[in-house]
C-alpha cells in the first residue's frame, strides 16, 4: 500500500502497538487512492517517515507502526490526493479543521472509526423575468425580472439558502450539496406568476400552479441545474364609457349621454370567457 504503513489485508500486524483507520467516502461513494497520514510533529506535511496508508478496497485505509502509541494523534488527508472542487462533509473531530482529525489512543487500542467524507458541490439556478405575452414562454425580448427573492429548501421543508435576483433576473445557488431539493420565489408586489410548465421546458416557467414553489428536483453531485425559472406578468385593465349616439354620428359628442347596465365580457382570441 505504501511506505510505512499497511493494507486492511496486510499479515504483520501483531507487532504494532496500536492501529488507527476506517474509511474515505465521497457523497455516497467510498474513495480509493487517497493518502491518509499520521502527522507526527503536525507540521501538516506529510514527511517520509510519517506512517501513511493509500484507501483501497472501498475506501479503507490503515495506519500501523510505532507512532501509534497511547496519547493524542493528528491523523490528515493528504489534500494532493483529493480530486479537485470535493468538500468536506464529516470527520471525527469536525469539519471546522478540515481534512484533519486529532484522535485519542489507549494503549494497545485499535481506532476503527476516523472517517472522512467529502461530496462535490451541486449547483442550481437560471432567470426570473416578465411573460410579457403571457405564454408562459420565455421569448427574445422579455425583459429580466429584478430582486425576486428566491429560497432554497430541502424536501423536508429545511430552508438552505435565501437569494435575490440580479438586473439580469439571474439568481444561482452554488456549493450546494447533492440532494433532493425545491425552490420558493416571493411574488413581487403587481404581480402574477405565469402559466406554468408550457414546453419546451428549457424556457417555460417551473413555478407549480397555484403555489409559489417548484417541483422538487434532484442535484447530483456536481451538477448545474440551470433549468428552474420563473415567470411573471402584470395585470392590466381595460374599459371606458357606453353612451346613446344621439345623432348617430359613431362620436361620443358633447351632451350624449352615457347607457348604464350594459353588460361587457371580456374574451381571448379563442372565444374563452375572462
Amino acid at each position: 500500500m505504501s511506505g510505512s504503513s499497511e493494507s486492511l489485508s496486510g499479515q504483520n500486524r501483531n507487532h504494532c502497538p496500536a492501529k488507527i483507520g476506517i474509511s474515505v467516502r465521497f457523497g455516497s461513494e467510498y474513495a480509493d487512492g487517497i493518502i491518509v497520514y499520521l502527522d507526527v510533529n503536525t507540521n501538516g506535511v506529510r514527511d517520509a517517515v510519517e506512517p501513511y496508508s493509500v484507501t483501497t478496497n472501498g475506501g479503507n485505509y490503515l495506519l500501523t507502526g510505532p507512532y501509534l502509541r497511547a496519547g493524542t494523534h493528528l491523523v490528515r488527508v493528504d489534500t494532493n490526493s483529493l480530486s479537485t472542487g470535493y468538500r468536506a462533509t464529516y470527520d471525527l473531530d469536525g469539519t471546522a479543521t478540515v481534512n484533519r482529525a486529532s484522535v485519542t489512543l489507549l494503549g494497545g487500542q485499535d481506532r476503527t472509526d476516523v472517517d472522512f467524507g467529502y461530496y462535490l458541490p451541486a449547483s442550481v439556478g437560471d432567470v426570473t423575468w416578465v411573460d410579457s405575452n403571457g405564454n408562459g414562454q420565455q421569448d427574445p425580448g422579455e425583459p429580466a425580472l429584478s430582486n425576486v427573492t428566491v429560497r432554497l429548501f430541502t424536501t423536508n421543508n429545511t430552508l438552505v439558502a435565501t437569494t435575490t435576483s440580479s438586473v439580469a433576473g439571474v439568481y444561482a445557488f452554488a456549493n450546494v450539496v447533492p440532494g433532493a431539493y425545491y425552490l420558493a420565489f416571493t411574488l413581487p408586489a403587481g404581480y402574477r406568476f405565469t402559466t406554468s410548465n408550457v414546453s419546451p421546458d428549457v424556457s417555460n416557467s417551473d413555478v407549480l400552479p397555484g403555489t409559489n414553489i417548484t417541483a422538487a428536483f434532484t442535484l447530483a453531485p456536481g451538477q448545474a441545474n440551470t433549468n428552474e425559472d420563473a415567470g411573471f406578468y402584470q395585470l392590466a385593465r381595460l374599459g371606458d364609457t357606453t353612451w346613446i349616439d344621439a345623432n348617430g354620428n359613431g362620436v361620443q359628442d358633447g351632451g350624449e349621454s352615457g347607457l348604464s347596465n350594459v353588460t361587457v365580457r371580456l374574451l381571448t382570441t379563442n372565444n374563452a370567457l375572462v
